[in-house]
């Protein structure tokens, strides 16, 4: 008697398998264009830039601004833009997706911030990539939950030594405690 079973089996597959709403239906925006207020959803942007010195490889990468430049008191940053979710929750909790797109990119031989080092050593490779970062909780609410937050980059660089092309890779990820009491660090610069 499970005949009847097999028989609604492909009934059941045809009726699931066409789910997405047509075209004519879907969001026309993502963080890119989308409104500045969506519901819960706040979208904005900013010029800034990030650094990171990474000691297992022995280099730091810096994303959105030229150091030397930086370091000559040019503050010339690029374009974030995100989109931040407020939760509806007792406590406020805030989400962040954050994005930059052909950001300038620059990876030293050494680990420091050292504005002597920037403006005397040429740089091992230079160029764009894309960035995003993420963070589950801004502001470190007293919600019940661990803080979890990172950066990931991707792009093409060229070395400067004869100008062939390097591919980036970048990632760093941080779990802790609302206390700050670090769980998880995870870091790793690849230049190839």
């Amino acid at each position: 008697m499970r005949w009847p079973g097999f028989l609604l089996l492909p009934l059941l597959l045809i009726a699931c398998t066409d789910t997405q709403a047509p075209i004519d239906q879907q969001p026309l925006f993502d963080i890119d264009n989308g409104p500045a207020q969506s519901g819960i959803v706040v979208r904005d942007g900013a010029v800034t830039a990030f650094s990171f010195g990474d000691f297992a490889s022995g280099q730091r990468v810096t994303f959105g601004t030229f150091d030397e430049e930086y370091c000559a008191g040019i503050l010339d940053f690029d374009e974030i833009i995100w989109a931040d979710k407020v939760l509806p929750l007792k406590l406020f909790r805030l989400n962040s997706l954050n994005k930059m797109d052909d950001v300038r990119t620059t990876v030293w031989p050494f680990t420091a911030f050292d504005c002597d080092l920037f403006t005397t050593v040429e740089p091992v490779a230079r160029g764009t990539s894309d960035l995003i970062y993420i963070d589950n909780d801004v502001f470190i609410s007293e919600n019940p939950n661990v803080n979890s937050y990172g950066v990931s980059a991707h792009g093409a660089l060229a070395w400067t030594a004869d100008g062939s092309p390097a591919n980036l890779s970048f990632h760093v990820r941080i779990v802790e405690k609302k206390d700050g009491t670090l769980l998880s660090f995870n870091q790793k610069l690849s230049l190839k």
